[in-house]
């Protein structure tokens, strides 16, 4: 996992960002792929209970939060570090890339390193642009987070001649119809919230080997996805709440699918690999 380059003490604790990778989107209204620049957080009242959580965001939504940081703070504005040159037509080369994730880094670095600019970083707009406020919600009232991935030691063994499903489509589609149908669709937050959990689980299940026992920690996070799967379903009917989540809401459950086939997968490799 990457390593938190710097915290600060804000939001009643301690938080720490970094630029943890990038990963491709897709546009749902215009069908073009875009970058999204992945982030990890980390809040805790101490260090030893930091707890982590994803955030990806656009570059334009770099741009943003800049400008509504020199709005509102105007008197900071010169002292704001500059943002990487915007490219206007054709697609961005893995080296423009790359070089654009670490100057969003370097921004990031500074808002949290700089003392002249230490109020932006308690400020609603940064806030709101890490999710901080919301995580910090969940990690307080239910534990939540995502599990710590560097966390090797403690691991789940599948016993022999037995297959251990972590993350079941089946499953939620059944929990999900035991309701009549009726299971709460999620608010936009949750399903940010989820979209992050999601995209951690890819990650950590993506370059799994069937030789190795499956960290707890993937565990854990698979189990999460897994309750909210009900509620994820819901959100994805079209005759919904909020019909603006429902292409989210599908894409998810797509993803979760995917990594559902992929854990399968894996845990029918380790029972063979047992007998």
């Amino acid at each position: 996992g990457a390593e938190i380059i710097a915290t600060t003490f804000a939001f009643g604790g301690i938080f720490g960002c970094t630029m943890y990778g990038t990963a491709d989107a897709l546009d749902m209204e215009t069908g073009q792929t875009y970058t999204e620049y992945v982030l990890r957080c980390q809040w805790g009242e101490s260090f030893p209970s930091m707890k982590p959580w994803i955030v990806a965001r656009r570059y334009r939504e770099f741009c943003a939060l800049d400008s509504s940081l020199k709005y509102a703070f105007p008197d900071l504005a010169e002292y704001l570090p500059g943002l990487p040159r915007k490219h206007i037509f054709g697609t961005l080369s893995s080296d423009t890339v790359n070089v654009r994730q670490r100057q969003l880094e370097d921004y990031l670095t500074r808002l949290m390193t700089d003392e002249k600019l230490a109020v932006t970083m308690k400020s609603a707009q940064i806030d709101e642009f890490l999710m901080i406020s919301q995580r910090i919600k969940l990690i307080q009232e239910t534990g939540q987070s995502v599990p710590n991935m560097q966390d090797d030691t403690d691991i789940i063994s599948i016993p022999p001649g037995k297959i251990i499903q972590l993350l079941s489509a089946a499953d939620a589609q059944e929990a999900f119809e035991a309701n009549n149908y009726s299971e709460r669709p999620l608010t936009s937050a949750e399903l940010a919230l989820l979209e992050a959990d999601v995209l951690t689980l890819s990650n950590l299940t993506e370059n799994l080997d069937p030789k190795v026992p499956i960290s707890r920690g993937t565990k854990k996070l698979a189990s999460l996805c897994q309750k909210e799967w009900p509620k994820l379903k819901a959100t994805g009917c079209v005759d919904g709440h909020n019909s603006s989540l429902v292409p989210r809401a599908l894409q998810l459950d797509e993803d979760l699918t995917r990594i559902a086939s992929t854990l399968s997968t894996i845990a029918t490799l380790k029972c063979i690999g047992c007998t």
